[in-house]
């Protein structure tokens, strides 16, 4: 299975994919929603930093990218920062959200 970035946003790639392994009817369509990558900025870096361009850097140098790991940690805090949403405590969507509220799981009896 191929690795999700390099797919990303080129929907001729996904079909391509997806009809290899048999399906014909695809329809795709961007959808940009915010997502929760952590608790707090500090957890939001680190996954930044397992993930996409960061971990792409990281992860195969190993003890060789150990001098970079500061400096892209920084990096990437000052840029996160700026992108961090406020929410309820609940961790339900803000009043005024387009995303309709999820359905309470059933309880078993």
């Amino acid at each position: 299975m191929p690795r999700p970035r390099p797919a990303a946003g080129n929907a001729d790639t996904v079909t391509g994919i997806l009809r290899s392994t048999g399906y014909d009817a695809i329809a795709l369509r961007r959808c940009d929603l915010p997502i929760r990558m952590g608790h707090d900025l500090d957890e939001a870096v680190g996954l930044t930093m397992k993930l996409g361009p960061a971990g792409e850097i990281l992860r195969p140098g190993g003890d060789r990218a150990a001098h970079v790991h500061d400096q892209i940690a920084e990096a990437l805090r000052e840029q996160l920062a700026a992108w961090k949403a406020p929410t309820e405590s609940t961790g339900r969507p803000r009043r005024g959200s387009s995303r309709p509220p999820r359905a309470a799981p059933e309880r078993a009896r």
